[in-house]
């Protein structure tokens, strides 16, 4: 009853539309996976099957004519319709795409990892990790940050791992940097008004407060600030928030003391200025972020506290592959000595040196294909 109830409250949300579907040699699956993908393939090319927000009609109608009603019917209906050669998406956390290829063998399928995924909490390879799989999902193709990843995916997944890095700080060139600035990259959301205390994990009866949650920074960003202070840096935060910016920073203004600092919103400028502002940086520090993981990807200098407080998280810098909790450029600890030892560690060392020191450290965690050459040249097969 619950799951009728469910299904027809989804249903209330839709948009209905009439809208003609045309073949196309390219699906693309999930309204949101066309903001990187519409730049690969020309629009005459592709057709979007929005599973966010619509629901097409006149493939309910075959449906009903088929006397077939259910999510199964619906998505074979329109492949059936739009007959493509390939399917491919960015939503790699959707788990139903990895049952389109069974669904619809005709097509090709692919997914592109667009974040740096972990094991921790509800992302999808904690999901993946705790389903009870008789057998590996399935998709033709898996493009995917690094080798190590591709490794992970196929403990779940059939399929061929190609190794892109990310489609998104693949396609941002290089800009001339900014003298000695230090760019703190933000994960703070509230989701609640006027309420910072909540919960904001669940998992196996357990919860965690969002002041639990970004009590790393309450720890980290004072000491930060000290830094700059005392060595003449500039001080920025690109911000993470899109909805209640201001709590965002009034959450860092009272972190920051006796120092000027720059606030950059993404919600004011657009999401691909992220990419110019920690090229500008002489330093680059991150927790979890997959644009502190790119700025690595790019050979920015960067610092990585991967100290956050998670109900589940057994993971540490670099997952899937397997760090020591210390490093050159990487700590899971909060404490001066570990923040100076860091900061001197990344501003001492020379261009070459730190080169040569992610090779060794990074090359299994994330990689950099310069204008998606290998992506493009796939999808130029379908075009």
């Amino acid at each position: 009853m619950m799951n009728s109830f469910r299904i027809l409250k989804n249903l209330f949300k839709k948009k209905y539309t009439f809208r003609i579907l045309q073949k196309k040699p390219i699906l693309i699956y999930d309204y949101l996976s066309l903001r990187e993908l519409k730049n690969f393939i020309p629009k005459k090319k592709f057709e979007v099957l929005d599973n966010r927000n619509e629901i097409n009609l006149l493939i309910l109608i075959k449906m009903i004519l088929n006397l077939k009603f259910n999510k199964y019917s619906y998505y074979k209906q329109y492949f059936e319709t739009v007959c493509p050669k390939l399917i491919i998406t960015t939503s790699d956390h959707d788990i139903f795409f990895y049952k389109i290829k069974n669904l619809y063998p005709a097509a090709k399928t692919a997914m592109i990892q667009l974040c740096y995924r972990h094991d921790k909490y509800s992302d999808i390879f904690s999901v993946l990790k705790n389903q009870k799989l008789k057998e590996k999902y399935l998709v033709d193709y898996i493009f995917c940050f690094s080798s190590g990843f591709a490794k992970e995916y196929l403990k779940y997944i059939k399929g061929n791992p190609i190794v892109i890095g990310s489609v998104r700080n693949n396609s941002y060139i290089k800009v001339k940097k900014k003298k000695k600035t230090i760019t703190f990259i933000s994960q703070y959301r509230q989701t609640k008004a006027n309420h910072e205390d909540y919960i904001i994990q669940r998992w196996q009866n357990k919860t965690l407060l969002h002041s639990e949650f970004f009590s790393l920074e309450k720890k980290l960003i004072p000491i930060i600030v000290s830094f700059c202070k005392n060595l003449g840096y500039k001080f920025r935060i690109i911000g993470c928030a899109r909805n209640n910016i201001n709590a965002e920073k009034k959450f860092y203004q009272n972190l920051i003391k006796d120092i000027k600092w720059t606030y950059l919103s993404r919600i004011y400028e657009n999401k691909n200025f992220s990419y110019k502002w920690i090229n500008e940086s002489t330093i680059n520090i991150f927790t979890e972020s997959t644009l502190g993981f790119e700025s690595i990807a790019r050979g920015i200098k960067t610092i990585s506290f991967y100290a956050r407080k998670h109900l589940n998280n057994n993971a540490s810098f670099g997952w899937p592959s397997k760090k020591k909790s210390k490093g050159f450029f990487w700590t899971n600890r909060i404490t001066k000595n570990e923040v100076s030892r860091l900061l001197n560690n990344v501003i001492s060392v020379n261009n070459k040196k730190w080169s040569e020191i992610l090779k060794k450290e990074t090359s299994s965690i994330i990689y950099l294909d310069e204008k998606n050459k290998i992506l493009q040249n796939f999808l130029n097969k379908f075009i």
